[in-house]
C-alpha cells in the first residue's frame, strides 16, 4: 500500500491554503491601480527557540493518577528556522473579512539537556521508587507546521478581534545517551551507561482548537497582538525503544544474572485528549511592506491517555495503558514583507 510522504502533506496544505485564499483575491484584481488592495500576501522568515519538556507515561490501569513510569526528554533549549504565510485584509482596521496563516518550524539537532527515567515497580508500595536512571537527551529532529483561519472584526477605532480555528501538527524524536542507572533491587544497585546510546523517542501531536485574538496599532508604527486558544481535541502517536545495552554483572532476589547485553524492545502508544491551551503575545513594527516581530508563546498539552502495545522480538502485544503530555515556551523573532 503506498503511504503518503510528509513533503506530499506539506504540498497539500500549501495548495489548499492558496486555494481557500484566491477566492479573496477575487476583489483585489478588480480594484483600479491607483487604489490600494482589499486583501494581501504576507511572506515571512523566522528564528527562535523553544524550551521545555517533553512527557511519556505508562500507567498502571486506565487512570491518569497511578503511575508506573514517567520519563522526563528536556528541551533546554531547542534553536529553529522558520516560514510562515498570511493572507488577510491588507488594514484589518478597515472592515470585516477573511484571516488565514500557515508556518512551518524545523528545529536544528543539538544536545538538550538530559532524560531521566522513573519507575514504581512495588505494587505493595505504589509510592516507592525502585528504578531511576538519566542520559544526555539530543533531539534529533522537531518539525511543526500550523493552519489558522479566521475573521477579522474591526472593533472601536483602532482594535481588531480575530475569532479563529487551528490545526496543528509536531513532530519530536529524541535519543538518550550515556548516564546513570540507581535500581534498588539489584545488587550492586548503580549501572553505567557511559559511551553507549539507551533509548529513543519519538512523537507526533496532531491538534485542532479554537481560538480568540485581539490586536491594535493604538501605539503606530507599532502593533499589538495578544491570542489565547483552547482545546481537549488532541492526539499522540509515539513509539519508544529501549535499546541492546551492556550491563555488568549483578545479582538480583539472590540470582547472578552474568554481564551481556540486555534485551531490545519497543512501545507503541497511540493517546488522546489532553487538554490544550496556547497563550501568545506578539509586538511588532511596521515600516512600508516591511514588518518586524517579536513574538512569545507558551504552549501546554496535559496528560493524555491511551493504548500501548510492546514489542519484544516475538511480535506486537497489548501492554499497559499509556499517556504523553508536553509544555514549552516559544521565543520568535520574525520578519515579514507584504506583497
Amino acid at each position: 500500500m503506498k503511504t503518503i510522504s510528509f513533503l506530499q502533506i506539506l504540498v497539500i496544505i500549501f495548495f489548499l491554503f492558496l486555494k481557500i485564499n484566491s477566492v479573496f483575491c477575487e476583489d483585489n484584481e478588480q480594484k483600479p491601480v491607483n487604489k490600494e488592495r482589499n486583501y494581501s500576501f504576507s511572506f515571512g522568515a523566522s528564528v527562535g527557540l523553544i524550551s521545555g519538556l517533553a512527557q511519556e507515561y505508562v500507567y498502571v490501569s486506565n487512570q491518569k493518577d497511578n503511575l508506573l513510569s514517567e520519563l522526563l526528554w528536556d528541551l533546554k533549549p531547542v534553536f529553529y528556522l522558520g516560514l510562515n504565510i498570511d493572507f488577510c485584509r491588507s488594514d484589518l482596521l478597515e472592515k470585516t473579512g477573511f484571516f488565514s496563516s500557515l508556518s512551518f518550524k524545523a528545529g536544528i539537532p543539538y544536545d538538550s539537556g538530559v532524560i531521566e527515567n522513573r519507575d514504581w515497580m512495588n505494587n505493595s508500595n505504589r509510592n516507592e521508587l525502585t528504578h531511576f536512571s538519566s542520559h544526555t537527551n539530543k533531539t534529533k529532529e522537531y518539525f511543526q507546521t500550523d493552519v489558522v483561519i479566521g475573521v477579522s472584526i474591526p472593533v472601536l477605532k483602532s482594535f481588531y478581534l480575530i475569532p479563529f480555528i487551528s490545526g496543528s501538527w509536531m513532530h519530536f524524536s529524541f535519543s538518550g545517551r550515556n548516564g546513570n542507572g540507581n535500581y534498588i533491587w539489584y545488587d550492586p544497585p548503580e549501572v553505567s551507561y557511559q559511551g553507549q546510546e539507551v533509548i529513543r523517542y519519538k512523537q507526533d501531536w496532531l491538534l485542532i482548537a479554537a481560538g480568540l485574538s485581539i490586536g491594535t496599532n493604538i501605539l503606530s508604527p507599532f502593533a499589538i497582538n495578544i491570542s489565547f486558544q483552547i482545546s481537549p481535541f488532541t492526539y499522540c502517536i509515539a513509539r519508544d525503544d529501549h535499546l541492546s545495552v551492556w550491563i555488568p554483572e549483578f545479582k538480583y532476589n539472590n540470582i547472578t544474572y552474568p554481564a551481556g547485553w540486555t534485551n531490545p524492545r519497543t512501545y507503541y502508544d497511540y493517546t488522546s485528549f489532553g487538554l490544550f491551551i496556547e497563550p501568545k503575545a506578539n509586538i511588532s513594527l511596521t515600516w512600508k511592506s516591511l514588518k518586524f516581530s517579536l513574538e512569545y508563546s507558551y504552549r501546554f498539552i496535559d496528560r493524555t491517555i491511551g493504548a500501548s502495545f510492546k514489542d519484544e522480538g516475538n511480535g506486537i502485544v497489548k501492554n499497559d495503558f499509556a499517556g504523553a503530555g508536553i509544555s514549552f515556551m516559544d521565543f520568535k523573532f520574525l520578519f515579514s514583507i507584504k506583497i
